[in-house]
């Protein structure tokens, strides 16, 4: 590697340009990639045991996926300067630290996954994909209720026919039963 991130996204990604946009605005310098065939069995993806974009591949080589996190990580202010106000500069344990149970400030992304793998809050997921999405494939629904089922989640899906990217009334409905019955509310 060239001293550079990796970011591994697709075209029509709104969380891979989510990450590629604080990189870019925190002037962190890094490369732009869109793998053919990303979701290929064979590709980087799957080689690197990620499932899903965004990836980003850090300058040691090493691949980090979940783009809140690798946010967190890279847009927090950097140690030396946490003292220092400015208002695009977010201290986030002084911003979040009395909203959360427990906020820490990541000099390494490694740190971000191992307080993931300790994470005991795991509320369960509903994923909802249109058969017809024409900017995310809808084998992409398979990649995130797997990685999210090996995260601990417990994870609800379903596949709305003929839908493209969006929501429908039906999707809506199993949206509200389901967070139902997570509040208990059934």
């Amino acid at each position: 590697m060239d001293g550079r991130y990796r970011v591994i996204g697709g075209p029509g990604s709104p969380y891979s340009f989510k990450l590629r946009a604080v990189l870019r605005y925190r002037r962190i310098p890094h490369n732009w990639v869109v793998p053919p065939r990303f979701q290929d069995p064979e590709g980087e993806l799957a080689k690197a045991g990620k499932g899903m974009i965004p990836v980003m591949q850090l300058p040691d080589g090493r691949y980090w996926a979940d783009s809140t996190p690798m946010i967190l990580f890279i847009g927090q202010v950097p140690g030396e300067f946490a003292d220092r106000e400015a208002f695009q500069e977010v201290d986030l344990v002084a911003t979040f630290g009395a909203l959360c149970k427990a906020a820490v400030q990541l000099d390494d992304p490694s740190t971000a996954s191992r307080l993931a793998a300790e994470i005991k809050s795991k509320p369960p997921v509903l994923l909802i994909h249109g058969s017809a999405d024409e900017v995310i494939p809808v084998q992409a629904i398979h990649h995130a209720r797997i990685a999210l089922a090996a995260a601990g989640v417990a994870v609800q899906w379903q596949i709305r026919p003929g839908l493209g990217h969006g929501i429908d009334l039906e999707g809506l409905k199993a949206a509200g039963l389901f967070l139902r019955a997570a509040f208990g509310l059934s």
